[in-house]
């Protein structure tokens, strides 16, 4: 199932991956029910960089995101109301 009550990293698509510098990137993903969540994007030493708060709608969301501005591997979390933390790699170069 693609839903995110049954949490994998592919439940969570990001195009374009990698991408370069200061570029807009999407992420993709199917939702279950409707409700609040929270994409934090995260550099290799663990900093939180960006935060972005963002109505889930149930069935297929995308959400555009500004890529950093500096070239490396990030992490991509997106926390749900519901607890379930979705996560995956973003390579900036």
């Amino acid at each position: 199932s693609p839903y995110l009550t049954k949490v994998s990293s592919s439940s969570l698509a990001i195009y374009t991956n990698p991408i370069i510098p200061s570029s807009v990137f999407s992420l993709r993903f199917v939702a279950a029910q409707p409700e609040e969540g929270t994409v934090y994007l995260i550099d290799g030493s663990g900093r939180q960089i960006g935060i972005h708060k963002t109505k889930i709608d149930l069935g297929e969301n995308i959400i555009k995101m500004n890529a950093p501005q500096a070239s490396g591997i990030y992490m991509i979390q997106l926390h749900l109301e519901n607890g379930d933390v979705v996560t995956n790699k973003l390579m900036v170069h």
